[in-house]
């Protein structure tokens, strides 16, 4: 298929030159982590990926390295339960989250942390468009058989969420969005999300 062959090629592309030009940004980003709190720079975290794959996705690590990850999850599944573009659901991510760094809270509402995913789309795992990638437990928990056809496409730092309004964004509407670009995805699409993304990451449109 043309489109999956050209989607790539632009990844791999696009990707490359953003990980090229940034890295300025990326060395003070990682110095600042270092100098701000103990522990790697970079946090793996697993997710569900194409065909049900597991992948590791990178970000910058914005939690104290000494992180209960089970009491973590419990917050996240409780969380991730609200309507996902109010205000006070913005307000008690960014501010909230257990074991947030002061930097951390900074990358979060920049969303800057997700920058190391870059090389998650020159690998493979992930393209710059596409559904983001369910946590296992979100995929266990809140994903029907019929919403798992997102699965046919490789993940997304940027999803079609960005083409709506936050306050409109409910869970059931997130993955309504997810699973129309499954079905419908094309280069157009992408190009309207990434310029949507854009400015997102310019103005500082936290998620």
């Amino acid at each position: 298929m043309i489109y999956i062959f050209l989607k790539r090629i632009s990844d791999i592309f696009l990707s490359l030159v953003a990980l090229i030009t940034l890295l300025p940004v990326l060395i003070i980003i990682v110095a600042i982590i270092k100098l701000d709190s103990k522990g790697s720079v970079f946090y793996k975290q697993v997710r569900v990926g194409k065909d049900g794959k597991k992948i590791n996705i990178l970000r910058f690590r914005t939690l104290a390295a000494e992180v209960d990850k089970k009491a973590q999850q419990i917050y996240f599944q409780h969380l991730s339960s609200g309507n996902l573009g109010s205000e006070e659901y913005m307000k008690v991510k960014i501010k909230n989250i257990p074991y947030l760094t002061n930097v951390g809270r900074f990358l979060r509402y920049t969303s800057l942390d997700e920058l190391p995913q870059l090389w998650n789309v020159l690998r493979g795992d992930m393209s710059l468009i596409g559904p983001r990638p369910p946590l296992p437990f979100e995929f266990q928990n809140y994903y029907k058989d019929w919403q798992k056809e997102i699965l046919k496409v490789r993940p997304g730092i940027a999803g079609p969420s960005l083409l709506i309004k936050k306050s409109e964004l409910t869970r059931e509407k997130w993955l309504e969005l997810e699973i129309q670009y499954a079905q419908k995805r094309s280069l157009f699409l992408d190009l309207k999300i990434l310029y949507k993304s854009f400015f997102a990451l310019l103005f500082w449109n936290g998620e």
